[in-house]
């Protein structure tokens, strides 16, 4: 809710002046993002958390971002540099050391 203003914003900046001329793909793509992010992608994610737990399943979140860094390469043509490389080593690590630890419940 918060963010709603900037996005209203951003809506109306980017707006196309002609709506008709946007391609199916277009339409398609954002129907996708809409359904599978919005709604499919959540009831799959908090099974995960049900089940691995919230600690662990949350960690895994952290390897996200880079993921998609991998895939803007094929898809984007998007190059990765050095400093994107090693940050993304840095935090496979952090989260594989916080996979491994054990959790006490008590």
């Amino acid at each position: 809710m918060i963010f709603l203003p900037l996005a209203a914003v951003a809506t109306f900046a980017l707006w196309p002046a002609n709506i008709a001329r946007v391609s199916i793909s277009s339409w398609a793509g954002l129907g996708y993002v809409g359904f599978v992010s919005q709604d499919t992608a959540f009831f799959v994610f908090n099974a995960a958390l049900a089940i691995g737990g919230i600690a662990r399943v949350g960690q895994l979140m952290l390897l996200q971002p880079f993921a998609i860094v991998v895939l803007a390469l094929p898809v984007n043509g998007e190059p990765i540099n050095i400093e994107t490389i090693l940050f993304a080593a840095a935090v496979v690590a952090t989260v594989l050391i916080g996979q491994r630890m054990r959790v006490v419940r008590r």
